[in-house]
């Protein structure tokens, strides 16, 4: 389910927006101190697990455990509380620049990590459409489009 995450993205969405936390309070005082000083504790641990994640199952005939080597593993503990963190601290900047680009009247849903935006252009403006949304989305979605014609 989550497989398509890269730990990267996972890393440095969660980095990104402890570091905006720290920023946001002036130099030195206590609300700056707890801020840095959470970043400096949630940083390393969550780098250590998404960096060492291994699943045991239990067989019928046996136990095995292996190494997850690229996304969040499917059912992991904590792979549904990443997922939807990372989303949610990237959907307002999904927006925004879509508003940005001024693609047109949308209509968004997102559950967990699966984003859908449909939208209203004319078919021969479609091309143009993901050509100008594809390089400001690319860090975010996989964009594919599906036609209907009336």
């Amino acid at each position: 389910m989550y497989s398509n995450f890269s730990r990267f993205f996972a890393i440095e969405t969660i980095g990104a927006f402890l570091f905006a936390r720290v920023l946001s309070h002036l130099p030195n005082s206590l609300e700056h101190k707890r801020a840095k000083r959470r970043r400096d504790i949630i940083m390393p641990l969550t780098i250590f697990l998404l960096e060492h994640i291994v699943i045991y199952i239990d067989w019928k005939n046996g136990k095995e455990f292996y190494a997850h080597r690229r996304g969040l593993p499917t059912g992991g503990s904590f792979s549904d509380a990443i997922a939807m963190l990372c989303m949610w601290l990237c959907e307002k900047n999904l927006l925004q620049r879509w508003q940005a680009l001024d693609l047109g009247k949308q209509m968004y849903c997102r559950f967990v990590d699966d984003i859908s935006i449909k939208m209203w252009v004319s078919k021969d403006k479609v091309d143009d459409m993901i050509t100008n949304a594809a390089p400001a989305f690319s860090a975010y979605v996989l964009l594919s489009c599906v036609y209907f014609s009336m």
